[in-house]
């Protein structure tokens, strides 16, 4: 919550919760697909995930117009 208040205008924060939420629900749908996978294609499929994480966020910016902490 914190995160998203210095990332997001107070205005867009209930946007960026509902892009957030819609997101997880859309990945979270095809979990029984992977699931189904033979491994280790799933730990693969994990592990780029996480690997795009690592490298996407960095790239987020702190709004100018928010406190700092």
């Amino acid at each position: 919550m914190a995160a998203n208040a210095r990332t997001f205008h107070v205005e867009s924060a209930a946007t960026a919760f509902g892009f957030s939420s819609f997101f997880a629900r859309l990945v979270s749908s095809a979990v029984p697909i992977v699931a189904l996978i033979p491994q280790p294609t799933p730990m693969y499929i994990f592990a780029v995930n996480a690997l795009i994480g690592i490298f996407v966020t960095p790239l987020l910016k702190v709004h100018p117009d928010t406190e700092k902490f």
